[in-house]
């Protein structure tokens, strides 16, 4: 009697869903103009020249796009960020960046999600915007939304290119 020999192989759940986000990615120039639009709604609503209701709206429609990967912890988005084979001070930088934004969310008593949002390059190349997110309670008031989103985009020590744009600098 034959006996079935099978290959063991592992599956690593953190590649199938980057994998999954990169099939489903925006092009870079899509995406780009996405988070431009979102950058600058973010900031026409920080600036009041929005109200938080204009905002949430405009950013609802903007947000919901293909090719993100949402993650709850620091170790998942860590080992996502590792599965996606950035080197380790890329990480750990990563890290560090998201999770000064993360616990300032924390801190307001909301619920933070870590993002990392993949773009289809020229070839088989692929960019990754790692980002984290939260829904703003329903009985803020619009000028405690501006002062809490100040507050979490300013939260690490050196802000990013894109904290600076959607603070309007």
């Amino acid at each position: 009697m034959k006996e079935n020999s099978f290959e063991k192989i592992e599956i690593n759940p953190a590649q199938l869903a980057i994998e999954k986000a990169k099939s489903e990615a925006l092009s870079l120039e899509e995406l780009e103009a996405i988070k431009d639009q979102l950058d600058s709604t973010l900031n026409d609503f920080i600036q009041s020249r929005i109200t938080l209701e204009q905002y949430e709206r405009l950013e609802e429609n903007l947000a919901s796009y293909p090719g993100v990967i949402k993650m709850g912890s620091a170790q998942m988005f860590e080992e996502y960020l590792r599965a996606a084979k950035l080197d380790e001070a890329t990480v750990n930088e990563l890290v560090e960046h998201e999770e000064d934004h993360f616990r300032e969310i924390e801190k307001a008593g909301l619920k933070p999600t870590y993002r990392i949002e993949f773009a289809k390059n020229v070839g088989e190349k692929f960019s990754m915007y790692p980002a984290v997110s939260f829904d703003f309670p329903d009985d803020i008031e619009d000028e405690e939304a501006r002062t809490l989103l100040r507050r979490i985009i300013s939260a690490p020590s050196e802000l990013s290119d894109r904290d600076k744009r959607q603070l309007g600098g």
